[in-house]
């Protein structure tokens, strides 16, 4: 048996087939996310996410922690984006004002 390895330099990935999720709105800038993640490697990433944490469920087999994030102020203070994307990312997903979907829990 033998076991083949791409370069190191090149990054591959699949995807499960899957059907498309309406209340996940395709990110406008997902090619530019994909292209840059090597600049935002050490920097950008759950450990520099600013989040609250509103409500945890302790179940038998898990726990499912809620949090909110606040988008809006999340891709305003990141240093990584232009203008023109912060404005692309804010106009897919902050919903309008007065518009909030309700709470799932």
């Amino acid at each position: 048996m033998e076991i083949l390895r791409t370069d190191q330099s090149v990054g591959l990935y699949d995807m499960i087939k899957h059907s498309k999720d309406k209340t996940n709105p395709v990110n406008p800038i997902r090619h530019w996310l994909l292209s840059s993640a090597s600049k935002r490697l050490s920097s950008d990433g759950l450990n520099t996410l600013a989040y609250h944490r509103s409500n945890v469920l302790a179940l038998p087999l898990y726990t499912w922690v809620q949090v909110r994030i606040d988008v809006e102020k999340v891709v305003m203070e990141s240093k990584f984006f232009s203008i023109a994307q912060k404005k692309k990312m804010l106009q897919a997903f902050v919903p309008p004002r007065g518009n909030q979907t309700a709470d799932p829990l």
